[in-house]
């Protein structure tokens, strides 16, 4: 009897923590990015287009803010920084606008980056924090969803410049 008991118990227990994932923030993140030359500027000129998405998978509708998109070329290969990424120079940041995502929306961003044919390799980051923002905790210590790309740009470049086809991301 004691073991039916704990049997209902523990499968009880199991379905109260699922529906209480539910009703938790979860946001998932995705990013892409794709390299563009600017027509009739000067050679060596290029866009590189970065689409991010926010997909809201909890239950309830989610405020997101400070949403903060970088790029970081990377110059040379060396010895990684303290989270594992190559050490480069940032080109590029912008935080952007606050957005309420639905339960179970996607929510999606783009931003145009200019850059040099010349750069090597760039690192596109999106950094969205964790719902329910805090604005006490500083911006280096806040709990974010993070993605990274890669983006090749002066061999993008040659590739565009060769065939005239854009490089997707």
């Amino acid at each position: 009897m004691a073991g039916i008991v704990t049997a209902i118990g523990i499968v009880i227990a199991g379905i109260l923590y699922v529906m209480e994932k539910q009703w938790s923030p979860r946001l998932a993140v995705d990013i892409t990015a794709s390299t563009h030359l600017l027509p009739d500027t000067e050679p060596g000129k290029a866009i590189i287009q970065a689409k991010f998405s926010i997909t809201n998978q909890g239950r309830t509708s989610q405020s997101v803010r400070n949403i903060e998109v970088g790029a970081i070329e990377i110059s040379h290969a060396g010895l990684p920084d303290a989270s594992g990424d190559m050490i480069g120079k940032e080109i590029f940041h912008f935080t952007g606008k606050p957005k309420q995502i639905g339960a179970g929306e996607t929510d999606y961003g783009f931003v145009e980056i200019p850059v040099s044919c010349g750069r090597a390799l760039v690192r596109v980051i999106v950094k969205v924090p964790q719902p329910p923002f805090n604005p006490d905790i500083p911006a280096g210590q806040r709990p974010v969803y993070e993605r990274k790309i890669l983006v090749p740009v002066k061999a993008d470049c040659k590739r565009l410049a060769d065939t005239g086809q854009p490089v997707p991301g």
